[in-house]
C-alpha cells in the first residue's frame, strides 16, 4: 500500500470514531454531517475507497449527493448555532431549507420561522423554513427570466469547488483540470456556434 493510501494511526482511531457517530444513526443530522465532512476533508477514506463517492457508496449505502446534503444541513446548524440567538434547527429537515440561503441570512430565517410557528402556539415546521425562505429569497423567476440548466450547473460546481481546502495536495492540480475542461468546453461551444453561422 502507498503512503497515500495507508493511514497512520491517529487517522485509523479518527475514522473508527467519526464512523461510529453515523453508524449508531442516535446522533443527530449536524453530527453525521459534519463526521462525514471531516471523513471527506481529511480523506480518510483513501484506505479502503479510491474515491468519497465509493466511500459513501458502499460503507453507508447512500449516494454522495446524500452526504452533501447532510453535510449542507449540518453546516447550516453550525452557522445558526453561530450567528443565532436561538438553539439550531433540530432536524434535517428543517435545516435543509434554509441551504438556500447564504450562510448570514440562514439564523434570521431559522429565527423567523419559529417566531412565526411560535405565535400560532405550536412548534415549527420544515414548511415554516420554507416558508420565511421562499419569501426571503422573493419570487420564482418569471417566464422572461429562467434560470438556465447551465446556470444551476454552474452554481453548484462553483458551491462544491469553494470546499476545497486551501491545504489540500491536490488543490492545485484538481483546479487545474477544471480549468483546462472550462476552457475546452468554451472553444466547443464557440466551434458549435460558428459551424451554426
Amino acid at each position: 500500500m502507498s503512503d497515500e493510501t495507508h493511514l497512520t494511526v491517529r487517522e485509523k482511531t479518527e475514522l473508527g470514531n467519526l464512523e461510529q457517530v453515523i453508524e449508531q444513526g442516535i446522533r443527530t443530522f449536524a453530527e453525521v454531517g459534519t463526521a462525514l465532512q471531516m471523513i471527506r476533508d481529511g480523506r480518510l477514506y483513501r484506505a479502503s475507497h479510491g474515491t468519497f463517492e465509493a466511500y459513501c457508496r458502499e460503507r453507508w449505502g447512500f449516494k454522495k449527493s446524500r452526504a452533501y446534503q447532510l453535510m449542507d444541513a449540518a453546516q447550516v446548524a453550525e452557522n445558526v448555532h453561530e450567528r443565532g440567538q436561538i438553539e439550531p434547527p433540530p432536524s434535517e429537515w428543517q435545516a435543509r431549507p434554509l441551504t438556500k440561503l447564504p450562510p448570514e441570512q440562514q439564523a434570521d430565517a431559522w429565527e423567523e420561522a419559529n417566531e412565526r410557528a411560535e405565535s400560532e402556539g405550536r412548534n415549527v415546521t420544515a414548511k415554516d423554513v420554507e416558508t420565511v425562505v421562499a419569501e426571503i429569497r422573493g419570487p420564482a423567476p418569471t417566464e422572461t427570466y429562467l434560470v438556465s440548466d447551465a446556470e444551476q450547473f454552474v452554481n453548484t460546481a462553483i458551491r462544491q469547488l469553494q470546499r476545497i481546502r486551501n491545504d489540500d495536495p491536490n488543490a492545485e492540480r484538481e483546479l487545474d483540470r477544471v480549468s483546462a475542461w472550462v476552457t475546452e468546453r468554451k472553444r466547443e461551444l464557440w466551434l458549435q456556434g460558428k459551424n451554426q453561422s
